[in-house]
């Protein structure tokens, strides 16, 4: 068992049930919707986004979403979203 698997047996029914509840609304809205379209950037990751330059670069540290940021731009770009 990970971590939070220990968490959710710590928790109380409600709360149990409270997170059971959430973690199901949020797949089926992924399920629904795709998970691209829920994607929001961070607010660092936002004027790279905005940017209407051909080349761009993102300076950043591990772990901050470089990658899903680079992701999200090749998908938009496929599906010729903005």
């Amino acid at each position: 068992m990970t971590s939070s698997d220990d968490d959710i047996l710590r928790m109380d029914d409600v709360a149990r049930q409270a997170e059971i509840a959430k973690q199901i609304h949020l797949h089926r809205r992924i399920a629904e919707a795709g998970a691209f379209s829920l994607f929001c950037p961070s607010s660092f990751q936002r004027p790279w986004f905005q940017t209407e330059k051909k080349i761009t670069t993102l300076i950043k540290g591990n772990q901050v979403g470089g990658t899903t940021c680079a992701v999200i731009r090749m998908m938009s770009a496929c599906l010729g979203t903005p």
